[in-house]
Order: C-alpha cells, then sequence, then structure tokens
C-alpha cells in the first residue's frame, strides 16, 4: 500500500503467477478453483496527470475483491489478480488524484486507460497460465483508453462485469450422497450446468474428451461401460472453454449376504430321504464410492468340481449361464462398507441338494462351481467382474451328518434331524 497526501492506493488479491485468492475463502486455498487475470490501468495521455484505481466487487454480497491502483501520476499500473470460479464480479473505475505539479488544463483531466490481460475486448476470453474461462460485459465501455480531456468524470455512475463461470456437476442416482463427486460407476449419469448464469449472448456447446456419451441439449454425460477419464468442456466460443474432468470406473467386488427374511427352507433325514438348502441372499457391487445401477449383470456357465468323497458319485449339474437375460442392477441405493445393492426382490436365490440317501449313503464331500459375474452396460460387450465360488459341503455319516451351501460371505446348513435351516457367516 501505498500513499501520496492523503489519497490512499491499495493493491489486493495479487498474484504473479496461477494462485488462489488470498481475500476470498471460497476458493479453498486452490490454485485450481481460480481464473488468474492480468489489470491495467492508469492516465498514459500527454498529460500524464491521473491516477486512476480499477476495483473489482463480488457481485453477490458487494464486497470489493481486487483494488488496482497505476504506477504512479501518468504511469499506468498492471498486476495479476485471482478471481473465484462460479462467481460474478462489477467493476469500476474511481478517478483518485491529479499531479499537483501539473500545470495543464483542465485540470483534472480525468484521462485513463483500464484493460483486462492487456485488451479492451467484450465476451469470452481465457484466463492467463491456462486458468480457465472468463466473461467480460462492458456496457459503458470503461475497458478503453480515453484522452477526451474535459473537466467531467464519465466513469462517475458507470460499471462492467467479469463472470467466471465453472460447471456444476449432480449425479443423476441420489445415492451416494456425494452427488458432486467427479468418480463415477459405467454407466453412470450426470447432469451437468454453469454457474453463475451467463449472459444472454453467451450460448455454450458442450463436448467431450474422452469416452462416454454428452447429450448438449439435456446436459446430461454419461459415463463409458469401462475405466476412463473423461473431460466435459462448455465452449463459450474463440477457442475459450471451461472443463471439468470425471473418472468412470468398472465394479471391483461382489458382496453376499444373507436375506434372512426372504422365504427359505432345509430338508434333512429322518423326515427326508435327502438333504436340501434354498435361501436368498442381497447382492451388492463394489466400491462403495459410485453407483453401479446402469449396469446388467449375469453369472456364466461353471461346470461341476469335485474332491474325493460324496459328490464324485453324484455331483452337481453344470451352472447354466445367463448371458441371454441378463439382470438390470437398478441400484437406487448404495450401501457403505457392500455397495450398490441390486434391487432383486428378494435377492439372488441359492440353493442345492444331496442324492436319495438309499441312493447314495452319506459321507463326507466337497464340490463347487467358480462362476464368472459379468457386466455390461447398455447393449456392449461383458466384461468379467469377478469369479465367485459356491459350494456344496456334506460332513458326516448316514447316522448324523450336515449339508450346507456357501456363496460368497453368505451360507446357510442343516443337520440331520433339524427341520428348518442355520444361516451361516463364512
Amino acid at each position: 500500500m501505498t500513499q501520496t497526501g492523503s489519497m490512499i492506493f491499495v493493491k489486493r488479491c495479487k498474484n504473479s503467477c496461477p494462485g488462489s485468492c488470498p481475500c476470498d475463502p471460497d476458493d479453498e486455498g486452490n490454485p485450481a478453483n481460480c481464473v488468474t487475470l492480468r489489470l491495467t490501468v492508469g492516465d498514459p495521455s500527454g498529460s500524464h496527470s491521473e491516477r486512476w484505481n480499477f476495483e473489482v466487487f463480488e457481485e453477490a454480497t458487494g464486497r470489493d475483491v481486487v483494488r488496482h491502483c497505476d504506477d504512479g501520476f501518468g504511469t499506468p499500473g498492471s498486476a495479476e489478480y485471482s478471481l473465484v470460479k462460479g462467481k460474478a464480479y462489477t467493476f469500476k473505475l474511481r478517478w483518485v488524484a491529479t499531479d499537483p505539479a501539473y500545470t495543464g488544463t483542465p485540470k483534472p483531466d480525468f484521462d485513463w486507460q483500464a484493460l483486462v490481460n492487456d485488451s479492451a475486448r467484450a465476451g469470452a476470453r481465457e484466463g492467463l497460465y491456462g486458468t480457465g474461462a472468463f466473461i467480460v460485459e462492458d456496457p459503458d465501455d470503461l475497458l478503453t483508453g480515453e484522452m477526451h480531456g474535459n473537466d467531467t468524470d464519465i466513469t462517475v455512475g458507470k460499471t462492467g462485469r467479469i463472470i467466471v463461470p465453472k460447471i456444476v456437476t449432480e449425479t443423476v442416482a441420489t445415492s451416494p450422497p456425494n452427488r458432486a463427486r467427479k468418480t463415477i460407476g459405467v454407466g453412470e449419469e450426470v447432469k451437468l450446468s454453469l454457474v453463475p448464469v451467463l449472459p444472454s449472448s453467451i450460448v455454450p456447446t458442450w463436448t467431450r474428451i474422452g469416452d462416454g456419451d454428452i447429450d448438449g441439449q439435456k446436459k446430461v454425460f454419461t459415463a463409458p461401460d469401462h475405466n476412463a477419464i473423461t473431460t466435459i468442456m462448455a465452449n463459450f466460443g474463440s477457442g475459450v472453454s471451461c472443463s471439468t474432468v470425471f473418472q468412470t470406473i468398472e465394479p471391483s467386488d461382489i458382496v453376499f449376504e444373507n436375506n434372512t427374511t426372504a422365504d427359505y427352507s432345509g430338508f434333512a433325514p429322518p423326515q427326508f430321504d435327502f438333504y436340501a438348502v434354498c435361501y436368498w441372499a442381497n447382492v451388492y457391487f463394489l466400491p462403495d464410492t459410485v453407483n453401479f445401477g446402469k449396469m446388467k449383470v449375469c453369472e456364466s456357465y461353471a461346470p461341476p468340481q469335485t474332491l474325493p468323497g460324496y459328490f464324485q458319485a453324484c455331483p452337481p449339474k453344470p451352472h447354466p449361464s445367463w448371458e441371454n437375460a441378463p439382470r438390470d442392477v437398478v441400484g437406487s441405493v448404495v450401501v457403505p462398507g457392500k455397495g450398490t445393492k441390486a434391487e432383486w426382490n428378494p435377492g439372488d436365490q441359492i440353493q442345492g441338494t444331496s442324492d436319495y440317501v438309499y441312493v447314495v449313503p452319506i459321507s463326507d464331500g466337497y464340490a463347487w462351481w467358480d462362476i464368472p459375474w459379468l457386466f455390461k452396460v447398455g447393449n456392449g460387450a461383458y466384461k468379467q467382474i469377478r469369479v465367485v465360488r459356491q459350494d456344496y459341503r456334506l460332513i458326516g455319516d448316514m447316522t448324523n451328518a450336515t449339508f450346507r451351501i456357501t456363496k460368497g460371505a453368505s451360507g446357510a446348513e442343516i443337520s440331520t434331524g433339524e427341520t428348518t435351516l442355520r444361516f451361516i457367516t463364512p
């Protein structure tokens, strides 16, 4: 801050490189949330007599964020400042003083020059150092070189605007609750908008770099069906744009959870001549940071595999494929630690049976399917999430035995003499 006589000249929020705005906490201290501009003001006329301030105010609050002064009587000064993306600002010029040594007339003569990024041009502009877009509205021609040389300050009551646009994103899925997240699941949809409101003369077009689909009219981005980085751009013309980046991720794992409220059944000797278990499991898709509700999933074919023992004599049948009839996840709820819940009522049916005890005597045995779980989005190709083991175990003999089925973290069993199954967590 410098002082001449009783007049104070201030430079505030000044930067020498891309930076944040030290007087605005809304930038969160992150230079990426700001656009850097160079402001110039002063009196370059032949008289070299005047001093000026270039003042910028946050439009929503009226708070002043920049008071930029020249470099002395008759010497325009330039400095760089950061303005926060997503905000609109009003600017004005304020005459400060006339050089006491100036002997010309009129005195003062109110000559000035004011520029943004060394230009008086209105419209969409590019910030310094590639920091982003801004838009200038200057209906009163404050950004100019005015050398009218009379005793009237024609800047009084005149203002312009600087609009710093920002892309705001909101996932269509309401779960997980962070709808502004930039990491999204395959096929997720995201609504796009710009803040603040743009002048009617600026009509942006929406484009992307990378995979996925963008509907410019509906302003919706749809994530691709695979891991990808996609940049979304709002283009304002003349090569000026602002952007945001999405990371699309595929499902990484599957969680199975016993659905103890659904109908289930178990059968065991001596009431029945066989063992059988049937239960349902809730199915979730990880990670829990995104929503996978736009996926279709299926189980693929899996041959039975056995260890020596009971199931070598009566192995399970091969597991059939659902690839021609995949199930929509839907997924309106993402559960922390579990992931996107498949909205299948009552869930994934898990069942198995022994042979009749009088056909194959009961003995210890183990069999399993290693089932590929696949996903796709729309009519795209299937990709594997992981292989899930569903296994069958018999423990015991003709006198007393337990038949158990597990799949992932779900499971149930029944023993000789019981009339209902027991849920277990493997």
